[in-house]
């Protein structure tokens, strides 16, 4: 697979980013933040839906609701193009095309299984492949020879998929125990066979005993029902001339209840007749004395109208003496009255000034004590600021006021910064040429390593005399003791500088524990107080003024109430008169209602006079008169109403006596009947019990033919159920043979994922390949080594003039070469044809020196002539590797968003 072109929308930092790659070194550089590691991150998540980002949300802009990549690639010969569309409510939907020409044509549409499934099988990869051979993440182009032998046995293992195996071999483990549950608890089922067998032929017996007892019983039920069919013959002969006698006996009672009922019907109307006619006779006796008791209602009435008035007249007259003392009250009292009204008019404007300078001395007083603590907080602060200024003058080495702290401060963090940079600067420096001493010391190592066994000087080329191999020998020996001396001066050197940054960084964090704005608040809180305090004092005059005033008038409203409490008695003697005066009408209103008063009794009399004629007499004692004459009249109305029904009873009582001699002649009709019809109840009753006794009999033989039936259908069901549940068992036995035989297969397949099964065979088939595929690659770099070994623990060593090494051992160049060479040759053994590698900061962890070994090995190994990978794609911020690139792009960021540009193609 090759790739062609990636485009971005929206995508991470990108807003608009195209790239077109080419077969070659394709570079992308740029400084950390960038938005390099974005690009990769869109190929990985346009091939295979897979990203560094977690969710697919953030794979979006913050400025935009959805995101676009394009992917296009070639496989063998022909072009792919694969389109994703990301948004923030949905998951990712995409569309592949084959390019033919101009032309694109649909392969697949839809989401990620869908899009990646088509991928995986145009390019014969899949995710994890990808991932394992041609995408090299940060830090990892030397990691598998620089771990150790146990941690590169795992990666390689995970590389080359045996631990998919072992995970394969350890997840079977809970697939075989499922089984064994099942055939255990089939095996558990299986002990209910001989049970259920036994139940069966018992169940066989009980049904033969239960058709035997139901054959008797049948037998007996029918000998029964004609017994019954007789007595109920008889019943239903006696049951009719029951009904009869129940109808005749219910007339019989009904005609003496009805006879019963007149009779006293009768009486009652009788004695009501004789109340009536007596009622009758004393109506006519009453009517003369009834005629007298409107006339005798009028006297009664106007002689209380004439008392009424006269004590009305009375009334008048005292209050006509009332008034008159009243009059006599207020004119004694009218001077004191009014001086007390004068006296207390002026107390209430006294009081009413009063008002307004109340509070006064208790305002002042608390006044006074805001004004003290006042005063007391400002020396508290004032204090403070001075303790605050002391501190920090002595943090920053020089005198310090609130007016000057942030301009002392902004110049000694300025300087204190500056001089932390220089020291850092510094000692990465002095670290730097300790690194680059270190590779000058292996180097001389390994020279010295290869004269001991070379005929030729590794140097000039010469041949290798002893004297010339002693002499290098020296030389090497001297140049590593002013190495080492050079390092341990240059140790030295980066203690002082680490030391003067420590006391640097020490500085500043005490520089950044000074709090200016703090001086500022109290100061600020100071004059504030200042504010306050001449503000107290300004209140404390006003106040005390207030109060000198409020003395005066407590002195002038005393002397007013002292004079008031004298004039009190007078002024409420006259105030109550004037109240009770005013509540009594005028005396010309009295004396007119005297004269009126004297007219209406005149005419009360003359009434008077006019009924004692109509009377014929004065009545001695008229309400005597008058109740007895009441009590008659209520007599009268009371014997009225019932002298007035004497005629209709007397036709009632008629009617009475002519009903009861019609219904008793009817009665006797009745009593003829039932003496006809001969029912004997007795004999009835006998009947009944004797067919009420053989139907129980019926009914409980009934009862329990029907539960013979009953347990003969429970029997014969439990029966079925048994041999139902017995075919069942059968089944699981044989079911019981599968599962085991099953279980027996899984086991062997599972032993043959063990690691001395399959993945031993993988090892053991892998390692030869692995060795051959490195040391072919190997070849490409033209260095001295010959051939590659890797044990059965993973320890790599090379073959060269110097003979068999270790990879400590080896140069650093030499070094990065074999990890190259090693991880493309996994990339190999996975595929046939690896055509793109993709390296994300392959110098990340590397020093100067190795950098520029990595440079050569891309220059000579990935260009056309020596390339055995056409296309490689790597991502970086070291410029150096531009020069072995065939198409440079450059990324920045400009206004947020991240903004690529062609360097070189």
């Amino acid at each position: 697979m090759i790739l062609r072109r990636v485009y971005l929308e929206n995508f991470i930092s990108h807003k608009n980013s195209k790239l077109n790659f080419d077969y070659g070194i394709n570079v992308i550089v740029g400084p950390n933040g960038a938005g390099k590691t974005s690009i990769l991150d869109a190929i990985s998540f346009g091939l295979f839906n897979v990203h560094s980002r977690g969710r697919n949300e953030n794979l979006i802009n913050r400025s935009a609701e959805r995101s676009r990549v394009l992917v296009e690639f070639s496989e063998g010969g022909v072009n792919y193009i694969v389109e994703w569309d990301i948004s923030r409510r949905g998951s990712p939907k995409g569309i592949l095309f084959k390019v033919d020409g101009d032309r694109r044509i649909v392969i697949a549409r839809g989401g990620e299984r869908t899009i990646t499934s088509e991928i995986k099988e145009i390019t014969g990869l899949d995710e994890n492949l990808f991932l394992q051979s041609i995408y090299i993440q940060q830090g990892e182009i030397e990691r598998l020879i620089t771990e150790t032998p146990s941690n590169r046995k795992q990666i390689i293992s995970r590389l080359l998929g045996i631990e998919d195996l072992e995970k394969a071999y350890q997840g079977m483990r809970e697939v075989v125990g499922e089984f064994q549950k099942i055939a255990a608890y089939l095996d558990g089922e299986l002990k209910r066979k001989p049970d259920l067998e036994s139940r069966i032929r018992s169940l066989k017996l009980e049904i033969e005993r239960l058709e035997s007892s139901l054959r008797l019983e049948s037998s007996r039920l029918k000998s029964i029902e004609e017994e019954v069919s007789g007595l109920e013959s008889r019943l239903k002969d006696l049951n009719r001339k029951k009904e009869v006698f129940a109808e005749l006996t219910s007339r019989r009672a009904v005609l003496e209840a009805k006879i019963a009922n007149l009779s006293r019907s009768l009486e009652q109307r009788e004695a009501d007749l004789r109340e009536a006619e007596a009622a009758f006779e004393r109506v006519r006796e009453l009517k003369e004395h009834v005629m007298k008791l409107p006339i005798l209602e009028s006297y009664c009435k106007l002689l209380n109208m004439l008392s009424g008035k006269e004590n009305e007249m009375a009334l008048e007259h005292q209050k006509l003496r009332h008034i008159e003392e009243l009059r006599e009250i207020l004119a004694r009292t009218e001077a004191a009255y009014k001086n007390y009204v004068d006296k207390s008019t002026a107390l209430a404007k006294k009081v009413s000034e009063r008002r307004m300078y109340e509070g006064a001395k208790d305002g002042l007083m608390r006044l006074r004590g805001l004004y003290e603590e006042a005063l007391r907080e400002r020396n508290r602060k004032s204090e403070a600021l001075s303790r605050l200024l002391n501190e920090y003058s002595l943090i920053l080495g020089e005198k310090v006021t609130c007016e000057n702290i942030n301009l002392v401060l902004n110049r000694k963090r300025g300087e204190l910064s500056a001089l932390k940079i220089e020291l850092e600067g510094k000692a990465s420096a002095l670290r730097e040429r300790m690194g680059s001493i270190r590779s000058r010391i292996e180097d001389i190592e390994f020279k010295m390593s290869k004269i001991f066994g070379a005929e030729v000087c590794p140097i000039c080329g010469r041949a290798l005399t002893l004297e010339h191999r002693l002499s290098l020998q020296e030389e090497f020996e001297r140049v590593k003791r002013e190495s080492y001396n050079e390092i341990l001066s240059l140790q030295q050197e980066i203690e002082r500088v680490e030391s003067e940054r420590k006391k640097c960084e020490e500085a500043l964090e005490k520089i950044s524990a000074i709090d200016s704005k703090r001086l500022a608040d109290i100061l600020s809180e100071i004059e504030g107080l200042d504010e306050r305090v001449r503000q107290y004092l300004s209140e404390m005059e006003t106040l005390r003024r207030r109060a000198e005033t409020l003395n005066k008038l407590d002195l002038e409203i005393s002397a007013l109430e002292e004079e008031i409490k004298s004039l009190e008695d007078a002024y409420r003697e006259h105030d109550a008169a004037k109240r009770e005066l005013s509540r009594w009408p005028p005396r010309e209103e009295i004396e007119a209602n005297l004269d009126r008063l004297n007219e209406e009794i005149s005419e009360i009399s003359s009434e008077l006079e006019e009924l004692i004629k109509n009377l014929g007499y004065k009545p001695a004692d008229p309400e005597g008169e008058l109740l007895d004459l009441r009590l008659k009249k209520a007599e009268y109305d009371r014997n009225e109403p019932l002298a007035m029904k004497r005629e209709a009873l007397e036709a009632e009582v008629s009617k009475l006596r002519s009903e009861i001699a019609s219904e008793r002649m009817e009665l006797e009709g009745i009593e003829a009947a039932i003496r006809e019809l001969g029912y004997d109840e007795a004999l009835h009753m006998e009947v009944q019990q004797a067919y009420e006794r053989m139907l129980l009999e019926k009914i409980k033989l009934i009862e329990r033919i029907s539960g013979l039936r009953a347990e003969f259908e429970r029997a014969r069901m439990e029966k079925e159920s048994c041999e139902k549940e017995l075919n069942q068992l059968l089944k699981k036995e044989k079911e019981k043979a599968r599962v085991e035989k099953f279980i027996k297969i899984l086991e062997n397949i599972r032993d043959a994922f063990h690691k001395d099964g399959v993945q031993r065979l993988i090892r053991a088939r892998s390692k030869p390949l692995l060795e051959k595929f490195t040391r072919d690659f190997l070849e490409r770099f033209n260095l001295e080594i010959s051939d590659v070994h890797i044990d059965d623990d993973y320890n790599i060593s090379v073959i060269g003039s110097a003979g068999l090494q270790s990879i400590d051992q080896i140069s650093g160049g030499e070094r990065v070469a074999l990890a190259i060479s090693l991880r493309l040759a996994i990339a190999r053994a996975l595929s046939d044809k690896v055509e793109t590698v993709i390296m994300d900061e392959p110098t990340i962890h590397l020093d100067e020196e190795r950098r520029r070994d990595l440079i050569n090995i891309l220059d000579s190994f990935f260009r056309e002539g020596g390339r055995i990978i056409p296309q490689v794609i790597i991502i970086t911020h070291y410029h150096e590797i531009e020069d072995a690139a065939d198409i440079v792009y450059s990324v920045r960021k400009k206004e947020g968003f991240s903004v690529v540009e062609l360097e070189k193609s």
